[in-house]
């Protein structure tokens, strides 16, 4: 939606990520490219507020811890 693209071309300055896929259903995750300037190669999630249910954000937690 707007607040992700919002969140990636202006909080991080991106004109381009790599889509790694979805860590839940409607969730992506992003990566910054290796040239950024502040954050190189930085795992983003996009959870967008009507997505998922209350443990939504605690089972992406889970998956992405080691």
């Amino acid at each position: 939606g707007i607040t992700s693209n919002d969140t990636l071309s202006k909080g991080l300055a991106l004109t381009t990520a790599r889509l790694l896929g979805q860590v839940l259903a409607g969730c992506s995750m992003v990566r910054t490219p290796t040239e950024h300037p502040q954050f190189p190669e930085l795992p983003v999630v996009l959870f967008p507020g009507n997505v998922g249910d209350v443990d939504g954000l605690a089972t992406v937690y889970q998956r992405l811890s080691p």
